[in-house]
């Protein structure tokens, strides 16, 4: 058989499956949510305090990675933990405001 014959006889087979048969193929029922990790539940009830701590004069990731380290010895890394600090940082910052919009009607 060609190459080509056989792509065309695998569409033709995929089209002809039912939904759930395709379901169960790419899924397999299982859910897709993940729960999270008991480290990940535990750095994340740190971060809104390490982010107010992060603005203050000194304190660096590191710093409050020391800290970190020292409470929880089997929880993330440096590089890990600097990462999702940032991330929860960016997700929770206010971006901005915009007092007047000027439209531009020539054309």
């Amino acid at each position: 058989m060609s190459a080509l014959f056989k792509r065309v006889a695998f569409h033709w087979k995929v089209l002809g499956m039912s939904d759930e048969h395709l379901y169960g193929m790419f899924v397999g029922g299982k859910s897709r949510t993940k729960e999270p990790s008991e480290r990940c539940a535990e750095l994340d009830a740190l971060l809104p305090k390490y982010a107010v701590r992060l603005r203050q004069k000194g304190v660096t990731v590191r710093k409050l990675f020391e800290e970190y380290s020292q409470g929880y010895p089997e929880g993330y890394r440096h590089a890990n933990f600097g990462i999702l600090l940032l991330r929860y940082m960016l997700q929770t910052k206010a971006v901005g405001h915009c007092d007047q919009m000027y439209i531009d009607f020539a054309g």
